[in-house]
Order: structure tokens, then sequence, then C-alpha cells
């Protein structure tokens, strides 16, 4: 049973048991109905979603499937210059030579063309209230070791660095949610890993045949992001919201040490209102967009979520 009040206040008044839990994951899902090709993509992810997480109201895999779910050519999402028109999610990154078996799964995969045509892949990890918890940085010392990475200069320069400050990172994830930063990393050695052929070509056999990514040859003929979305509880939440940042800050000290510029933090709230970075502020966000096709869904999003958002408008 939870003892937050961030936690508590998402449970209140929606059936869920003590846990958080609803009784089925279809409960848990916008007009309790998910498509069939969704639900195959979940069961293709090793983390057993839909059996286990998925039936928590403070599922981030829930929340991503909720923002995201309606993406298609008909109601594209635009964002940072791009006009997403297919969503994805659980895909598998293979990450090591040595772990086919065991890849990296992405919450979320949206895929488009940006205003030169180019093909655009947008990687997204969704974390909710996962930083509430310290659970601890379990790496496999496997990362550290060259041989057992896939052979580019991407995958090279982050072995080379993770090694630098393994100790270091260690050091400063031993009472934090380390669990998070450990998934940083292996999300990036899968996003840096589809430069191999091989890897790629893994990567490429989840998408139907009529998505953009059939069109690449490589992935270096597309342009990747990699953003981690948070969800920013109210500063209400006083404690809660102190976990928050201070994985933030955690996340973004040691991922900006062995990846720099190779991803971005990201809340729910910049996404919902449309601020794409301090400096500029787009009028279409996820709101925005949502509720020009579906107040439904946008209200939905606003009950359920939004509103115990830091910054987060209706």
């Amino acid at each position: 049973m939870t003892t937050n009040r961030f936690e508590k206040a998402l449970q209140a008044g929606h059936g869920c048991n003590k846990n958080g839990h609803f009784k089925y994951f279809l409960d848990n899902v916008y007009q309790g109905v998910m498509p069939s090709h969704f639900i195959q993509m979940f069961l293709n992810g090793s983390g057993k979603e839909l059996n286990n997480h998925a039936t928590a109201i403070h599922s981030s895999s829930m929340l991503a499937y909720n923002h995201f779910h309606w993406i298609s050519q008909s109601h594209p999402l635009f964002y940072n210059g791009v006009k997403y028109t297919e969503v994805y999610f659980e895909l598998k990154l293979w990450t090591l030579t040595s772990s086919k078996q065991a890849p990296a799964n992405m919450d979320v995969v949206l895929v488009g063309n940006n205003e030169l045509g180019k093909v655009c892949v947008l990687f997204i990890e969704s974390k909710f209230t996962e930083f509430l918890n310290k659970r601890k940085f379990d790496l496999r010392r496997t990362y550290l070791n060259p041989d057992k990475c896939f052979k580019s200069k991407h995958t090279e320069e982050l072995c080379k660095r993770l090694s630098e400050n393994y100790d270091q990172i260690l050091h400063d994830c031993s009472n934090e949610y380390g669990e998070g930063v450990k998934q940083g990393i292996t999300h990036l050695y899968g996003i840096m890993s589809l430069y191999d052929n091989e890897a790629f070509n893994f990567f490429k056999n989840q998408f139907p045949y009529d998505s953009l990514i059939y069109n690449l040859k490589g992935i270096s003929d597309a342009e990747t992001s990699f953003i981690n979305l948070l969800f920013e509880p109210k500063s209400d939440y006083r404690d809660d919201h102190k976990s928050y940042e201070s994985y933030k800050a955690l996340y973004e000290n040691i991922i900006d040490r062995i990846a720099p510029d190779k991803y971005q933090i990201v809340s729910y709230s910049d996404l919902w209102e449309g601020k794409m970075d301090k400096e500029k502020t787009d009028n279409h966000g996820l709101k925005t967009q949502i509720n020009e096709f579906d107040t439904c869904l946008k209200d939905f999003l606003w009950q359920r979520y939004m509103r115990f958002a830091e910054g987060a408008t209706e």
C-alpha cells in the first residue's frame, strides 16, 4: 500500500485496490479498449506489461499509451518540427552482441518526417512514479567490455565513457533511484547499436511493411532522438516533488557524462503545454492537438493524470 501523497491522490475515486491496481488492465486505458495490434506489441515486449504493471494506475507504460496511442496518418503529432504519423510500444533494442535474448524495451517509438522529408525516429522512455522508490543501479559489467559492444564509433565512445565513470555512477546512485539510470544507459546502448546492420535489422523487423522505417537502409538515413519523459508531480506534494527533482538531477548528471547531446529530459507538463525548451514555446502542445479531434480523450488525460502535474493547465 502506498504511503506518499502523490500516489494516493492518483488513486482516489478510481476504484483501484489499496495498492493502486485495477482488476484488469483495460480499466486503465482510455474508453476501456486497446486495439489488437497494440495488445500484441505489449505481449511481444519482454516486460510482461499487460499481465503485471499495466493494471496499476501509476503504470508509466499506460501513462505513455494513453498519451500517444492516437497518433496516425489521420491524426499526426507535431513535435519539434516533425510530423509523427506512427506510434509503437515496447519495441526491443539489441544492446550488446551477447544480449539478443535480453534486449532493452523502449516504452514508445514515434516515426515521422521532418519538413525536409527526412525520416525521424523518436525514442521515449516514460517515467511516472518510479523515482519515488530507491531501486538500485544494477548494470552488468559486461557493458564495460568493448568486445561485447557492436562495432561502431557510437558504441565504442559510449562504452569508453561508461567505463571511465562507472565507479562514480555506482556511488552517485547508491541511495537514489538507480534503476532508472541503468535503464537509460541500456536504452542508449540499444540506440547506438542501431548503427550496426545486424542490430538495425533486428529493430527494423518489428515494424510493419508499410512503415517509413522500411525506406531506410540503415539508421544513419534517419534523424534519431531520445527523450526521458518524466511526470513532474505538483510541488504541493512536497516530498514527492523533491524525489522527482532529485532523480532528474541524478539522471542528467550521469547521462551527460557518458552521452552528451544524445538525450533530452522532457516533462509530461512541457509536452502537454507545448514547451519544447526554455527558450521556445509551441502553441500546439499535446492538449491542443488532441482537443482538435477528441475532447473526451483530452478530458480523460486531464482528470486521470495532468491535473496532478506541475505547470499543467486544463
